[in-house]
């Protein structure tokens, strides 16, 4: 059965290394940056996602943890990355 918080699976050693594991993913993959908030801004929530991955057997192939954005709470905006735009003369 797969935790429904991180209070639930803090407590289970598999679980904490499922996500010592994906943030030290993130971190190698550059995935973040750390930077100051602008004045008036509100940071977007993250929560932890915990799946259980089986074998064809049925055994336990492995404890799996990701770290998402609460899309929920995101406001929706035109964003464009710099390699996307192209200027036409």
């Amino acid at each position: 059965m797969e935790p429904r918080s991180f209070h639930e699976a803090v407590k289970d050693p598999s679980r904490r290394e499922a996500m010592a594991t994906e943030i030290e993913a993130l971190e190698l993959n550059k995935t973040w940056t750390i930077v100051n908030l602008a004045p008036g801004r509100r940071p977007i929530n993250c929560k932890w996602v915990y799946k259980v991955k089986y074998n064809f057997d049925g055994t336990i192939e492995r404890y799996k943890a990701q770290l998402v954005i609460r899309g929920d709470k995101q406001v929706e905006r035109y964003i464009a990355k710099m390699a996307s735009i192209h200027v036409f003369y």
